[in-house]
């Protein structure tokens, strides 16, 4: 008679729950020894001898004990006080499992979600197993810092074969130089040049607008268009023409924000992300968006340099060696390609389309808006353009802008850093982390912090940005800088930030000086549901904002 298999199966499932703690591994064939050798080992000496039948009856008993022992054993580990997340407050399935996070992943709404949770938990929310959620100013500069990394999400979203993409490489020296590289791009010389692209582009949709006007459009898709051009023009020489071609005929911007969505959702759980990534779904939507890399790096490839574009650098052709780093390889390239896209094209167009979303839904924010603008028109000089460096200085146009990215941050959940294994707990404001969790902190929920923005932070108010005006006169008012991150912070900020100012600033201004837009609302649209149809994959994504132009005379 075979041994009684049930203390042995148990014992190899608590000690593979330890396992899992100690080592967090990553890769599929690790975590499938974990799973299954232990109790395929046991099984097959206790099945030696036995008939076929219940052979398999052994085996099946031993891996069905071992799995329920590890996840007994876990799951008990985690909800009890001898964790060391114990005393952070959070729902109960979070400090369970993070595999219910995937849900609200792919529903878009994990901006909302961890911001609900603070509102109800507090400024620091045990969001995982293993993960915190901190909204507090004083965690931005350590968690931002150099003590913490970047979280495993980005390293398990690599494509095999890349050095990694400047946002997912981790190890804060590689980042660095890859880093130097980007920044070459956007210098002050370089942001020079830029002005005349972002205005002929400009001129473009104005073009468009002009010969529309009297329709209900979607001027949501066509500022996105827009920023696609500027991208393909700042990132490689030129690779879109969306707006004069009346539309993304080729399906881009769709494919862009599918797969950017589906590798939010892949890189939920670091661990399962090398599974995910294989679903036909999530591995065809990341087809599809690396495939417009490779168009958009062989475009490049073929046209050769123009002028000096982000690939001018990433292909070193000014020859300087790009500060001693390794040299790119071709899989590298075509990843970088696909960042670019969505790092400087999706993210502008929709903190554009938001701002004429709360200008068209606050008409005396508009109209002193649209004062301020023509002031500046009619002091340029020649009537038609302004400046750039004017308009860097206009306080209620940079009102509006800080506003709205207060209001919709870029990145709303934020990015996740975690302290390396190994390396010790921190102190982070009055919280201990320790080594090894995952920290987000959600710009979204801090931006709406009453600590830090009063009175009304959930309202559009441009006011509060300017001194002296009645709103920051107000008794308890607050404005805390400190606490507002729209380009992230620190050594992994947005390293386009310059160019986004410089568009947001011109292309509002622009459109505001030429145009009277009103929303044209109908059965099938309703402005109640711009900000309930933002969606958060990683990046912000939108729907459509309906509005009928008319020119100004």
């Amino acid at each position: 008679m075979a041994a009684n298999p049930t203390p042995l199966a148990l014992s190899t499932g608590l000690l593979t729950s330890f396992a899992f703690r100690r080592f967090e591994p990553r890769r599929p064939l690790f975590i499938f020894s974990l799973l299954f050798i232990p109790p395929l080992f046991l099984a097959a000496i206790a099945s030696s001898g036995l008939g076929p039948l219940q052979r398999v009856q052994t085996v099946a008993k031993h891996v069905v004990l071992h799995l329920a022992s590890l996840v007994i054993s876990t799951v008990a580990y985690r909800v009890s006080p001898f964790h060391p997340l114990a005393k952070y407050p959070g729902p109960w399935r979070c400090k369970v499992t993070r595999l219910w996070a995937l849900k609200i992943a792919n529903g878009g709404n994990q901006h909302r979600y961890y911001h609900a949770l603070h509102e109800k938990f507090g400024p620091v929310v045990r969001s995982g197993p293993n993960h915190l959620h901190v909204r507090d100013r004083s965690a931005i500069p350590i968690v931002m810092g150099r003590e913490f990394r970047k979280g495993g999400r980005y390293e398990s979203n690599r494509l095999p074969g890349s050095q990694g993409a400047l946002l997912t490489i981790s190890d804060p020296h590689l980042h660095s130089q890859r880093r130097r590289i980007w920044e070459r791009a956007f210098t002050p010389t370089n942001i020079k040049e830029y002005e005349e692209v972002v205005r002929r582009r400009a001129n473009e949709l104005v073009k468009q607008l002009r010969s529309k006007k009297g329709s209900a459009l979607d001027l949501s898709s066509w500022i996105t268009y827009l920023s696609f051009d500027v991208m393909g023009d700042v990132a490689y020489g030129g690779l879109f023409n969306l707006v004069s071609d009346g539309g993304d005929k080729l399906g881009f911007i769709a494919r862009m924000n599918h797969g950017v969505k589906q590798q939010e959702v892949a890189g939920t759980i670091e661990w399962l992300a090398p599974f995910v990534l294989w679903l036909p779904q999530i591995k065809a939507a990341s087809a599809r968006m690396y495939a417009m890399g490779r168009r958009a790096l062989d475009a490049r490839m073929k046209q050769g340099t123009t002028r000096r574009d982000l690939f001018y650098y990433l292909l070193d052709e000014d020859k300087t060696g790009n500060g001693g780093a390794e040299p790119l390889n071709d899989v590298t390239l075509m990843v970088e390609a696909s960042f670019a896209i969505v790092a400087g094209s999706d993210t502008t167009g929709t903190a554009l389309s938001n701002a004429f979303y709360y200008l068209l839904t606050h008409p005396p924010v508009y109209r002193r808006l649209q004062g301020e603008v023509d002031a500046a028109y009619a002091n340029s000089g020649d009537g038609e353009n302004v400046d750039p460096a004017v308009l860097s200085e206009m306080p209620y146009l940079n009102a509006v802008i800080n506003e709205t990215l207060r209001m919709q941050p870029a990145l709303p959940n934020g990015v996740q850093r975690r302290k390396p294994f190994g390396s010790g707990d921190i102190t982070v404001g009055a919280y201990r982390i320790p080594a090894g969790t995952t920290v987000q902190i959600p710009s979204y929920s801090i931006h709406r912090d009453p600590r830090y923005f009063y009175p009304e932070p959930n309202t559009f108010i441009p006011e509060r940005w300017i001194t002296g005006a009645d709103i920051t006169k107000a008794h308890g008012f607050a404005l805390d800088k400190d606490a507002y991150i729209p380009f992230s912070y620190g050594a992994t900020n947005c390293v386009g930030r310059p160019l986004a100012l410089l568009e947001l600033r011109a292309i509002i201004a622009t459109l505001v000086h030429l145009f009277d837009f009103t929303l044209a609302e109908n059965e099938g649209w309703s402005k109640d549901n711009w900000e309930k149809d933002l969606r958060d994959a990683f990046v912000l994504l939108k729907g459509p904002l309906m509005v009928t132009v008319r020119e100004r005379l």
